[in-house]
């Protein structure tokens, strides 16, 4: 019996596939300066800043944090007055891509298309 509990609690918090610890994304600046931040863990927690906001499905949790390890080391730090960051963290690093609101700015469509991804799972 003790054996079946255990199964089932983990199956409940089965980590990502990936050696992604969490990933952190928002935006700065702008007219009032404000971050706004949010960050995946590989538990599955959405955060805003400090604060618990949702669990997240382990397939969704998943995906994102594989689209992340895809791009774990990229290299792109260019912010504008208005910018928009993803902070990448494993056991060995932390990459942090910055770009600027403006179009010609702009990162790889990968890295557009995951902010997209992490931004629609904290709605």
């Amino acid at each position: 019996m003790f054996s079946l509990l255990l199964i089932s609690c983990s199956a409940n918090k089965a980590p990502a596939a990936t050696d992604i610890l969490s990933v952190s994304f928002g935006s700065s600046g702008g007219f009032t300066g404000i971050t706004e931040s949010y960050t995946l863990t590989s538990e599955k927690k959405l955060f805003r800043k400090q604060q618990f906001i949702n669990e997240i499905s382990a397939e969704k949790a998943n995906h994102l944090l594989s689209e992340a390890a895809s791009v774990k080391d990229y290299v792109y730090s260019k912010p504008g007055n208005l910018s928009y960051f993803i902070e990448i963290k494993t056991k060995e690093k932390t990459n942090r891509i910055v770009w600027a609101a403006t179009t010609s700015m702009a990162p790889d469509q990968k890295i557009i298309t995951l902010y997209d991804h992490l931004i629609s799972a904290t709605k």
